[in-house]
């Protein structure tokens, strides 16, 4: 069961952060249902880095509170400053 979460929370990431990268032109073609509000580089970064902090605290076992700190940082540290 515990590879359907980790498929649900892939996808659901990858569908943040395609939507966060892409131009405004290119939602209303691809998604016109998707509220252009989202189409936004935050959008990637926020929903993408709360996903994982989601899974973080769903499965994996009790660890002190820095090392969730830490994911969340390194998440989005790594999304925001790609380049």
């Amino acid at each position: 069961m515990q590879w359907f979460y980790i498929c649900l929370a892939t996808l659901l990431s990858a569908f943040c952060y395609r939507i966060g990268g892409m131009s405004k032109e290119s939602a209303k073609l691809h998604f016109p249902w998707f509220p252009q509000i989202f189409v936004k580089s935050w959008f990637r970064d926020a929903n993408c880095t709360l996903i994982t902090l989601g899974y973080l605290l769903l499965f994996v076992p009790t660890v002190s509170w820095y090392w969730y700190v830490l994911a969340v940082a390194g998440s989005y540290f790594g999304l925001t400053t790609y380049w």
